[in-house]
């Protein structure tokens, strides 16, 4: 069975500065599960990615190393050819890019598909007065 799955990287709650990237994906296993393999890889590795990029513009890899990023055969950033600790700069894509690596370390049956769809703008700016 297929599913579909919306991926929110950024301010999600709306009670921040509001951005977000949002990509959908085309999955062979329910939201539940693929949450589910997120967590396990969490357990396996020890770093979870709930605890980087978490305040307001602080766009960093904070401890990840790029051996733990390797053992999940994630995505690398270019940044790593000059990364000597501490911490570099992450974009979105590479944190979905992250994410999706260690839910399918947690879950090595996971298939997932970007999906870009059109986009309908049907208005209602006025809408958020916040």
């Amino acid at each position: 069975m297929e599913h579909f799955i919306k991926l929110v990287a950024g301010d999600w709650s709306g009670d921040g500065h509001c951005q977000t990237t949002v990509k959908t994906f085309k999955s062979n296993v329910p939201a539940e599960e693929l949450r589910a393999a997120y967590r396990a890889a969490v357990n396996l590795v020890g770093v979870d990615l709930d605890d980087i990029c978490m305040e307001y513009e602080d766009g960093t890899y904070c401890g990840i190393k790029e051996d733990t990023i390797r053992q999940i055969n994630g995505h690398i950033p270019n940044q790593f050819e000059d990364f000597e600790g501490g911490s570099i700069s992450i974009t979105p894509d590479d944190f979905f890019s992250l994410w999706i690596a260690f839910a399918k370390y947690g879950n090595h049956d996971i298939v997932l598909e970007e999906i870009n769809g059109d986009v309908i703008d049907i208005g209602g700016y006025g809408l958020y007065p916040y």
